[in-house]
């Protein structure tokens, strides 16, 4: 975690672009959704980079983890912070904004939306492999152009919390017609646009 924070640091201060700027693949003004929203602070660089007339914000918050947030160290103020909180400050940053929010599984949420209702989607949920990979044979029936997420591992190590993202996006791709687009390995940014 050191190392990352070092990287985002470093990369600032030597001007090179920060995770925000991989958002400039992401079509303008199109219908979106972004899922792992947490406190909404990613959210806002997708509002102003990518301008959509929609967004869709889906989130587990309190449905998924209860009263507060496990214990994820810092991320989490070490177990304390109280899931509606996050999502207040996620309603507060995207005030007056064209959002909709959505609590709860995105599992169970996603298959309610039309198909290829989206342009693109941003995912950064849980990691998992499998929890991943089902997200994304969900996605393939609902978005039209491009899904991006955060946390990609060129070379996944098993020990690695994030490491499944990077082993479900290959095999989704290789099912289906999709195409890796070069990843952000400074930022760990992913993207695939379908074929």
């Amino acid at each position: 975690m050191a190392l990352r924070r070092l990287k985002h640091g470093a990369g600032t201060a030597l001007g090179r672009p920060r995770r925000w700027r991989y958002l400039e693949l992401l079509p303008k003004r199109g219908i979106g959704a972004e899922i792992g929203v947490f406190r909404g602070e990613f959210t806002a660089h997708i509002i102003r980079v990518a301008q959509p007339r929609e967004l869709h914000l889906i989130d587990g918050w309190w449905e998924l983890y209860g009263e507060r947030y496990p214990d994820w160290g810092a991320y989490t103020d070490h177990g304390r912070l109280e899931t509606r909180a996050a999502f207040d400050e996620a309603r507060r940053r995207t005030s007056g904004k064209p959002v909709t929010f959505h609590v709860g599984d995105d599992l169970s949420i996603l298959p309610t939306f039309a198909d290829l209702l989206f342009d693109w989607v941003y995912l950064d949920t849980s990691h998992d492999y499998e929890h991943t990979l089902s997200e994304l044979e969900i996605l393939d029936r609902k978005v039209s152009r491009i899904i991006m997420g955060d946390d990609w591992r060129q070379d996944p190590d098993a020990d690695d919390v994030n490491s499944g993202v990077a082993r479900a996006v290959r095999a989704f791709c290789e099912r289906h017609s999709w195409n890796l687009v070069e990843p952000d390995l400074v930022f760990s940014q992913w993207a695939i646009a379908r074929g």
